[in-house]
This record gives C-alpha cells, sequence and structure tokens, in this order.
C-alpha cells in the first residue's frame, strides 16, 4: 500500500497544520466530497447508517474533512505506515469527529455493521500487484458485494515521470486500463471519467524534459512542500475545480475529454 497521499509524505511527518496543504489536494478534495455525495445520496440510506471505509489515507487529513463535511456518517482511516505514536497523535487530534483511525484493515471494528463505500484515492498505483490486492478486500466481512468503491489514480502510461517515481508509483492508467484490471479482479466499473485536464500539458513538457535532462529523484517531491501562500493556493485550486466542471459539462454531453487523474466508481460482480 501506499506510504504517501500524493502531497503529503506520511514517513516525513504527521503535522496537524492544514494552512499549506497543496492546490491540487484541496481541488480533489472538493471532487471526492461531490462524488462521495453522490453515492450516498444513491444508497438510498439514512446518513448515519453509512459507514465510509478510506484505505491508505496517508495523514488522514483528506478523511478528517470528510468527516467534517459529512457529520452523520461513519467514516474510518486505515494506513498501514502510521507508527504508534503518529496513530496515537491523530486519534487523539481528530476525537470529536465521527472518525475512526487504523494501522491495518484487520484492526476495524463496526461492531456488525457493514461499509457502504470504499475509498481508494491514489492507492493502487503503489501496490505492485494491485489486483491481488483487490480480490482480497471481499474476504474481510465488513466488505460486502453490495460495497460500492471510489478510486483515483494518475492517468495516461505515457505521461510516467520521475514524478511518479519519487511518489513510488508503479503505473498510471487510462479509463480502459483501469476498468480491465478491476475486471480481472471481479470488480465491474460502473462509472469513470477523468479530470484536471489543465494538468496534462506542464507534464507533457516535464516528459519530454526529462529525456535529455534526468530529474534526481532522490531529492523529493516538491509537492510535498508547498509554499505557494493563501492567495495562490486558492487560485490555483479555483482554476482546477473550474477545470473538473467544465469535464463534467462535456461528460454530461457525451463527450470525455482527458485529464491527468483518473476516477471510477466499481463494485464486485454479481
Amino acid at each position: 500500500m501506499r506510504s504517501t497521499q500524493e502531497c503529503m509524505d506520511l514517513t516525513e511527518i504527521v503535522h496537524f497544520d492544514h494552512s499549506e496543504r497543496h492546490p491540487w489536494e484541496l481541488a480533489r478534495q472538493a471532487v471526492i466530497e461531490e462524488n462521495l455525495g453522490q453515492l450516498i445520496h444513491q444508497s438510498g440510506k439514512d446518513r448515519d447508517a453509512i459507514t465510509v471505509l478510506d484505505i491508505g489515507c496517508g495523514d488522514a487529513y483528506l478523511v478528517a474533512q470528510l468527516s467534517r463535511k459529512f457529520p452523520e456518517i461513519q467514516f474510518v482511516g486505515v494506513d498501514i505506515n502510521f507508527t504508534d505514536d503518529q496513530l496515537e497523535q491523530l486519534k487523539e487530534y481528530y476525537k470529536d469527529l465521527n472518525l475512526k483511525i487504523y494501522r491495518n484493515l484487520e484492526d476495524v471494528e463496526l461492531n456488525g455493521n457493514a461499509v457502504d463505500v470504499v475509498l481508494l484515492l491514489d492507492v493502487i498505483e503503489h501496490i505492485e500487484d494491485e489486483i491481488s490486492f483487490m480480490e482480497s478486500l471481499p474476504s474481510f466481512d465488513y466488505i460486502q458485494d453490495d460495497t460500492k468503491y471510489l478510486i483515483t489514480v494518475p492517468a495516461f502510461q505515457n505521461l510516467f515521470a520521475a514524478h511518479d517515481v519519487i511518489l513510488g508509483h508503479y503505473r498510471r492508467y487510462s479509463n480502459r486500463s483501469l476498468r480491465e484490471r478491476l475486471a480481472r479482479a471481479g470488480f465491474k466499473t460502473s462509472f469513470e471519467r477523468y479530470f484536471f485536464t489543465t494538468l496534462i500539458p506542464p507534464r507533457f513538457l516535464q516528459v519530454i524534459k526529462e529525456k535529455f535532462i534526468k530529474r534526481d529523484v532522490s531529492t523529493g517531491s516538491d509537492l510535498a512542500a508547498w509554499k505557494g501562500g493563501k492567495a495562490v493556493t486558492q487560485m490555483i485550486k479555483g482554476v482546477l475545480w473550474t477545470d473538473y466542471k467544465i469535464g463534467s459539462a462535456f461528460r454530461s454531453m457525451g463527450i470525455k475529454i482527458p485529464g491527468l487523474s483518473n476516477m471510477v466508481v466499481c463494485q464486485r460482480s454479481s
């Protein structure tokens, strides 16, 4: 399982100063909030009867924000990279939220309740054999056949760059390749799309540049140390959110446009 969210390296530190989150992370948060809200609505269940499991939750920032956005819902965050101290810090800091945090899926206790939605947000690209990993998830008794999975991954293998190596990615995915690999694991995709189209040109230029000038992958990710300031952060977040909504408008007209990120909703095949 991954050791990072794409903009926050858990192996460096768990901290609670959220004033310098990367605009990509904040924009993606808004995307996840919208799509999770749709899944919650589609479930037809009362919100206080819904449980959402975030696997590979990183430093728990996003799952905590989702808990604040949907306070009636039970959230669970799991990440195998937590140290004992980090786990205790997080549990204490988020004790007032409807949020439980664990290191391992085997430790999750839901008192007989089932998980309605599993979040795998920029996670499976960090797993060498993601098909076996996906096949293993239904073995947990709290994950059932009708559990929905909301998955995001980086898009397009031809945009694989040093940034991916730094973050520990094994691969990037097209809609088709992700759908096919999930099918091999026994999952059927019901929704798929790309988002963040405006990030493709700079990534493409980076890939071209790296053909001539190799990047030192030992330096770490520049995204993990974002210091753009509040005004710049909000401006870029706004651009990315507008980008996402324009993509949604095109999708509603049956037009698929590419993006640097890829999102699907799936569940176990009957």
